[in-house]
Order: C-alpha cells, then structure tokens, then sequence
C-alpha cells in the first residue's frame, strides 16, 4: 500500500488521485489537510508534499507533466503548481475564480477550463497569459439564479466542445469552444 507520509490517519481524507505521463508517479490531494502528496508508483514511497490552498478537490496535469493545476474549493482559486521537480514542488502563482472552483479541463491550446459549484459558471483562462478569457453560463435561461451547479468537465477529443455536468439542474450544457474567445 501507499502512504502519505505526515498524514494523520481518520483525519486525511484523498479528493483526488493523477498520474504522471509516463506513470511514474502518483499525485494525490487531500482535501482535510490541504495538501498535495507526490509518491512514487513502484514501491509507493512518498517522495513530496505541499501544502496547495484550502481544500483541494480536483487536479489536471498539463501534457508535458511539468505543472498542475489544482481546483481550491474553499479559496476559490487554481493554485498552478510546478511539478518539474518531483521532489520540489512549488506554487508557481494562481488564478482567481468564482466561489467553489471543483473541476477542470485542460483544452490542446493551452485554455483551461474550471467549473465553479456555488455558481452558474465555468470560467476559462488563457494559460500562457493567465488571463480570464471568458465566463461560461449553464443557467437554464439568461435571467436564472445561481443555483445550476457546475461540477464535472470533460473535452471532446477534437477539442471542439466542453461538456459540463450541472448537478443541481441535473443536465449536461454542451459548449461550442472551437472558436477560441479573445478578451
């Protein structure tokens, strides 16, 4: 089995697990004690950990495996995490969102999407400039409260469409995001 190591038992509780590409690693956040654990998969011995943001929920590791980016549920933020260094990772900045940041998805030219549960919203950001591209609604209709609950993503694989689950509107919005938005 693996162990995280300095963490409490019956107080730590895993919201998220990733690989790395080649399967070397494994990345684990857990949400009780704000903290992302990096082990390796052949033997499971833990080879780092770093404190992330307030309650980590959900994670995407960029393509190259350098940096992942960490939905904070309870900062509303994306901490962007540097894992180029396994066994020194660091919080290379973050990105504000909306309340509740709990999933993302990362698109082939560098755009990243994050659903934001206590909203109606998926924001998405340029990833070279760290800019908030554009805000997404899922709402039902233009003049609908907050409440339709964003909370899983998921890319088509010829990038031309995100599809988002809506858990309090139990529906799926189908986004046409071929035409990257310019702000």
């Amino acid at each position: 089995g693996y162990t995280l190591y300095g963490a409490v038992k019956d107080q730590t509780a895993v919201a998220w697990l990733g690989t790395s590409p080649a399967g070397a690693l494994l990345y684990a956040l857990t949400d009780s004690d704000q903290q992302l654990y990096i082990l390796e998969t052949r033997g499971g011995r833990a080879i780092a950990r770093l404190r992330v943001g307030d309650h980590p929920i959900s994670a995407r590791l960029s393509k190259d495996g350098k940096t992942l980016y960490v939905a904070n549920l309870g900062s509303a933020n994306v901490a962007i995490v540097d894992v180029s260094e396994p066994a020194r990772p660091t919080i290379a900045g973050t990105l504000a969102t909306d309340p509740h940041p709990n999933d993302l998805a990362l698109t082939a030219d560098a755009r990243l999407f994050v659903s934001c549960g206590n909203t109606n919203n998926v924001i998405a950001f340029d990833l070279k400039s760290r800019q908030r591209l554009e805000v997404i609604s899922t709402a039902l209709g233009p003049k609908a409260p907050a409440g339709s609950t964003p909370n899983s993503l998921a890319v088509s694989p010829d990038s031309k469409r995100l599809y988002v689950a809506n858990a309090d509107n139990n529906s799926v919005s189908v986004i046409n995001i071929e035409d990257r938005e310019k702000s």
